[in-house]
């Protein structure tokens, strides 16, 4: 068969229909099914169906087509192979679908050192200029989010008009938006062993993205992310990765960032700018390029912006927290209502939530925009989830952010929304598994969820990155599969599924489960007590003891004292003074507040209260107390009726900030707590702040089994 003459060439879509009917190893699947993967309508897989019909006929293959049932190749695996090899050694006639053209003309105009000519691009694609320019016009209105323009001059070309800054956010985007996530985590993952990686010639975009770019800028993430004690999220330190590479490459293109991206004193206060400038020396060192205040900044802010949390991070302002905690329970009273699913008896969600928008907000402040691929995904799957997650964005206009909510935020909603969804319809869970998805943690879930709700029988444990896979430990912690939207290189067992899942992707999943439970039969037959329930590892362990510990330090030391105060300084003293022990320790905590106070207001009107707050020094465990005063105190904000005092350790860990963070919450969640304190009822305040904290390390240990990474 495989000397006989090829007399049909193939189209490169042809090819990929090919191998989907090859992945699915003789079984059948639809055309539907085959449009949906490859992103095509399913007219135009049914017209590229007599030429793959042919050529699969005159290679001797049996090929299956039957109307009700659907198509398969019907051979042997050794035939299949065979298949596979032939369709490397075929000679191409390459046809570019819109998303190929867009993603192709976009790269060339992002990297042109001049304008180019219509005539470039017409005949490459082999195109009229009214397709060019309806190509031209999509992408002009996706590049107005960034203030870029696609700017058409007869007789000189075309070309893209933006300030530096703008022109980088959107390339950096565009990169998310239009590539394949695996070509991009192989670039990443696999810099190390590449010599050249010669899909930037097929894929312009990734133009940036060189060997020794990308290898820097892989080994600095991960420095900033020991120096900063952070860790950052795949997405995240993928998106880190991709910006850092481009703004290496721009620079050693002589294109620089030429002012501050934001108010220079914004950018002062941030712990990620000493970071920043050992990073710039580093490039400096390894480029010799002479890295500029501006571009210093910016990293800064993006590092910043992209934090998922930190081991000792600034302690997170009450204020701050208690307003979020509250909008996010108005957005999910919201979308409960439109869809009656009862979201706000998932936890999950609640605190996902929280930690979303508390980053929301901080890369709103940095000026940073993100892409969100899954976004229309999501909208197309799950309608009514969107429209609600919609409607419940608008409460962000509380928020004040400095910027208008995107169809991407609004997705990334949507999409904490769907995973709970589909959470709490779940069922047993049998298979044991891990999910690997390079695009955030909202969508990992998704994904996670969707395989439960699908397939009953899999527990979902992990999340892991696709470049940070390690087999032994996955085996030691009773993982049995990995399902991943990304091909990998490992040799434990996994499988590339769509993160919607699709028909294909279901039936071989059907199979792998009756294979692993075959497997794990014979196992328990070999050696009975195999490790599986065992996720949680020493460090976790350690954590847990030490929140624990921090857990108890804080209801001992909790008071509920009634006190009489002239005055706010008075306030300020006796708050010091109740949660510390000497008189160094209260002016330590005293200053802590009176700075704190200096720099807002912590009165909160409609509790007619304040929220002394600060970290310090003079602690080694964090506290938290009421002052219940005897008088109203009249000041100029308004009536006081008493002070929530809260205080954590300098370099404090961030199990600290987020127990004492669940205290302030409750003033939101739960309206007896106010009136108990303002009551002196220390007992049914003392109840509810343990029920809180038991609620958080409940939550701390179920996130750590579950989501282990």
């Amino acid at each position: 068969m495989a000397d006989k003459k090829r007399r049909n060439a193939l189209s490169s879509r042809q090819k990929e229909i090919i191998r989907i009917l090859i992945e699915m190893e003789s079984e059948t699947t639809t055309v539907a099914a085959i449009s949906e993967q490859i992103g095509v309508s399913k007219r135009t897989v049914l017209r590229e169906m007599p030429g793959i019909e042919q050529w699969l006929l005159e290679n001797d293959f049996k090929f299956s087509r039957k109307h009700g049932v659907g198509l398969a190749i019907q051979e042997s695996q050794e035939h299949l192979d065979l298949i596979r090899e032939l369709l490397e050694m075929e000679g191409i006639r390459h046809m570019y679908s819109r998303d190929e053209r867009k993603r192709w003309i976009l790269g060339e105009l992002f990297f042109a050192t001049e304008p180019i000519k219509a005539f470039a691009f017409t005949s490459r694609f082999d195109i009229s200029e009214g397709t060019l320019f309806s190509d031209l016009d999509a992408l002009d209105e996706w590049l107005a989010e960034y203030d870029v323009s696609i700017i058409r001059r007869p007789g000189l070309g075309i070309y893209l008009e933006g300030e530096e800054l703008y022109l980088r956010q959107a390339i950096a985007n565009a990169v998310i938006a239009f590539c394949e996530m695996d070509r991009i985590t192989e670039r990443i993952a696999w810099s190390d062993a590449l010599q050249e990686l010669s899909q930037g010639q097929a894929n312009p975009l990734l133009t940036f993205m060189t060997p020794e770019i990308v290898r820097f800028a892989r080994s600095e993430v991960r420095r900033c992310e020991e120096r900063l004690n952070v860790r950052y999220m795949d997405s995240s330190e993928m998106n880190l990765i991709i910006r850092m590479s481009l703004a290496i490459y721009r620079m050693q293109h002589g294109s620089y960032l030429t002012k501050l991206p934001a108010e220079k004193g914004r950018i002062g206060a941030l712990a990620e700018l000493s970071v920043s400038r050992d990073a710039a020396a580093a490039i400096h060192e390894t480029f010799g390029l002479e890295v500029t205040e501006p571009e210093i900044g910016r990293l800064a802010m993006q590092l910043s912006s992209t934090r998922f949390w930190s081991d000792v991070s600034e302690f997170n302002d009450p204020m701050q927290t208690m307003n979020i905690r509250r909008i996010t329970l108005s957005m999910v009273g919201i979308a409960e209502q439109m869809t009656e699913i009862p979201f706000h008896s998932d936890d999950i969600l609640i605190e996902d939530l929280v930690k979303h928008l508390t980053v929301m907000i901080r890369r709103f402040a940095m000026d940073v925009l993100e892409e969100n691929v899954q976004a229309e995904a999501v909208r197309e799957r799950y309608p009514e989830v969107y429209k609600a997650a919609a409607v419940a964005c608008q409460v962000l206009q509380e928020l004040n952010l400095p910027g208008q909510v995107r169809e991407s935020d609004i997705g990334y909603v949507a999409m904490h929304f769907a995973a709970s969804a589909e959470r709490i319809q779940e069922n047993e869970q049998k298979i044991v598994a891990a999910v690997v998805c390079p695009t955030g943690i909202s969508s990992s879930r998704m994904l996670a969820a969707s395989l439960r709700k699908t397939f009953p029988g899999i527990e979902v444990r992990r999340v892991l990155s696709a470049f940070n896979i390690e087999p032994r430990q996955l085996w030691e912690e009773g993982i049995d599969m990995i399902f991943s939207t990304v091909d990998l290189k490992t040799d434990f067992p996994w499988m590339r599924v769509n993160q919607i899942l699709q028909a294909q992707d279901m039936m071989r999943i059907r199979n792998e489960i009756v294979r692993i439970n075959r497997e794990r039969i014979r196992q328990r037959t070999q050696a009975a007590g195999s490790r599986r329930e065992g996720s949680l590892r020493i460090r976790d362990i350690r954590r847990l003891t030490d929140l624990g510990g921090e857990i108890l330090q804080i209801l001992d030391h909790f008071r509920l004292i009634t006190v009489k105060a002239a005055d706010r300084d008075t306030l300020l003293d006796l708050a010091a003074e109740t949660i510390t022990e000497t008189a160094e320790e209260a002016a330590w905590v005293r200053q802590g507040f009176a700075e704190r106070e200096a720099r807002a207001s912590t009165y909160v009107e409609e509790m007619q209260i304040c929220l002394c707050h600060c970290r310090t020094k003079a602690l080694q465990h964090s506290r938290v107390s009421y002052l219940r005063l005897d008088q109203t105190l009249m000041t100029r904000e308004g009536p006081v009726e008493g002070a929530l005092i809260m205080a954590v350790p300098e370099g404090h860990k961030d199990y600290q900030t987020e127990a004492v963070g669940r205290i302030s919450a409750l003033l939101v969640e739960e309206e007896g707590f106010l009136q108990a304190l303002k009551a002196g009822d220390e007992e049914e305040s003392i109840h509810l702040v343990e029920t809180a904290l038991e609620k958080y390390y409940q939550g701390y240990l179920s996130n750590r089994k579950t989501f282990n990474q």
